[in-house]
């Protein structure tokens, strides 16, 4: 009950006390380890007076510079760090974001917000799976099907359940969500799509056709541009995952 109510902002002031002080060593030691989300933990909360009585709602947007911060490093595959004591470092945030999201998570709840809550929970997996946590893949599929299973024609689920599947050890389901969400017009789908289809040379031809389509929108991007003369090339080269480590980097024949 009282995670649910730290989600949906509807609980008695008395509550917010116990929470406050439930969460305050987590919350600021993990503000501790922030360069750009010098938080407390009332700033993971914001205040809203509903009929006269202040309610809390968990504060998205200063949730999402901690995420982001980690990102910066963990949201692709392989991650990149200066050195070992950076890794260390974006380790032990992103350790510490994931103990957050377990106490805030409740799996009775199948509403819009608490899908806002999921899909920044998934997303948080899906970094430490780059950066090869413990159980980080079984533990990233199960959050991200609860939430295709409340909302499955979602853009932004698809788009990053079919992002995380693409870069995984079992990738090939990920072409269900990448198109789903291409389909709904998601740009950064279709270069997903057009980067996954490249790995394949039987499918190089829908990423060749995938990628002019994204080159007529976003014509800047050089990364876009040099997958695209890769591929036309005969010149793609696939980072792969196996077993949660790193394998050689091969070209495709």
């Amino acid at each position: 009950m009282l995670i649910n109510d730290v989600i949906n902002g509807k609980y008695l002031q008395h509550t917010i006390k116990i929470l406050i002080t439930l969460f305050t060593t987590m919350l600021i030691s993990f503000s501790s380890y922030c360069q750009e989300c010098k938080f407390s933990a009332d700033d993971m909360f914001r205040d809203v007076i509903i009929n006269g009585k202040i309610s809390k709602f968990l504060n998205f947007d200063n949730l999402d510079i901690c995420i982001a911060e980690v990102a910066t490093y963990a949201k692709n595959y392989p991650p990149h760090f200066e050195n070992s004591s950076e890794r260390i470092v974006i380790e032990k945030k992103l350790d510490k974001l994931i103990k957050i999201f377990e106490l805030l998570d409740d799996k009775t709840r199948k509403d819009q917000v608490y899908t806002e809550f999921l899909r920044r929970y998934g997303s948080v997996l899906a970094m430490s799976y780059n950066l090869d946590f413990p159980n980080s893949y079984s533990n990233t599929i199960e959050v991200f099907e609860r939430i295709i299973a409340i909302d499955p024609e979602d853009i932004n689920t698809n788009l990053l359940y079919g992002t995380f599947l693409a870069g995984s050890i079992f990738n090939d389901s990920a072409i269900k969500y990448l198109k789903k969400a291409n389909d709904k017009g998601s740009l950064e789908a279709k270069f997903r799509l057009a980067d996954f289809y490249a790995r394949n040379k039987d499918t190089q031809p829908q990423a060749i056709k995938l990628y002019e389509e994204y080159l007529k929108i976003i014509s800047k991007d050089q990364g876009a541009y040099h997958s695209f003369q890769a591929i036309k090339g005969g010149n793609v080269f696939i980072q792969n995952r196996l077993n949660g480590q790193n394998a050689p980097i091969t070209k495709l024949k």
